[in-house]
């Protein structure tokens, strides 16, 4: 921990973070009887309009679903949780982004590259999304602040999220590792989340990382044992963490190992790590 936390940088200094439209993947919504605006579904018998205050009833509001999994002539590509995960994005569902009154964010917030988090799970599940595709209120989206855009790769900053280093740390500063019936992490954690020096960001090795780790999420085949070996060792490298702090890593992973997003990250072991090219 005082490794990691030794460079002084942390997410917040580089990136800056949103969220998509305040929908559940369902996306229930439901239109005001007097001023015809559109709001998220509220279950319960008679509601208070958001947008002017009218009391209403179940049975005088009009309802819909503006999420479907099929593409609709008119909708647009959207991103729900359960489509983020460690270095995989899913096919999006599909959005009717015309129902005034829904916040659905300025459009531009939306533009590819982007950073990916899911807000749900145990740990960090994220990738980048290169598209124009929105998301929903539990996916996070992080971009790299307009000073940092022409030198800091946004892959570097996804190599480090999604390092077996960067899940010890959440483990240990938020007790991570226990079972919690609705684990999630919020936008501030990541925010929070160090980062190694500029130099290291931005160094050749950097580039080479963020070049590779492009090819393989742009790709058919995806982030293999291999390359995540050689990203480990990056982040390692950048953190100055070696074989000794590795092993501590390890026994922390070893205590939720059953659990699907830690068994991708045991895949490899710390001599694959610590052989690794960069």
């Amino acid at each position: 921990i005082s490794k990691l936390q030794k460079p002084k940088l942390r997410f917040r200094d580089v990136v800056h973070s949103t969220r998509g439209v305040e929908l559940s993947k369902r996306g229930r919504v439901q239109k005001c009887a007097t001023c015809r605006l559109w709001f998220p579904f509220q279950e319960r018998a008679t509601y208070l309009c958001p947008h002017c205050g009218f009391e209403s009833t179940e049975a005088n509001c009009s309802k819909e679903a503006i999420i479907t999994r099929e593409p609709t002539s008119g909708h647009e590509p959207i991103i729900v949780g359960g489509g983020v995960g460690r270095y995989r994005l899913a096919p999006a569902y599909w959005i009717n982004t015309k129902r005034p009154g829904i916040n659905y964010k300025d459009l531009g917030t939306y533009r590819g590259p982007k950073i990916l988090v899911r807000k749900t799970g145990v740990g960090i599940s994220a990738t980048i999304d290169y598209s124009r595709a929105l998301t929903n209120q539990v996916v996070y989206i992080f971009r790299v602040k307009e000073e940092y855009r022409n030198q800091i790769p946004l892959e570097v900053l996804l190599a480090i999220l999604n390092s077996r280093a960067m899940y010890y740390y959440v483990a240990k500063t938020h007790g991570e590792t226990e079972w919690r019936s609705h684990p999630y992490v919020t936008q501030q954690q990541i925010l929070e989340l160090p980062l190694p020096n500029i130099g290291s960001l931005i160094s050749d090795s950097a580039k080479r990382v963020a070049s590779l780790l492009r090819t393989a999420l742009t790709g058919q085949l995806g982030v293999l044992p291999a390359l995540d070996s050689r990203i480990e060792r990056f982040v390692a490298r950048a953190f100055r963490l070696g074989p000794v702090d590795y092993t501590r890593i390890y026994q922390t992973l070893s205590t939720v190992e059953q659990l699907l997003p830690v068994q991708a990250l045991v895949r490899i072991g710390p001599g694959d790590i610590f052989t690794a090219s960069i």
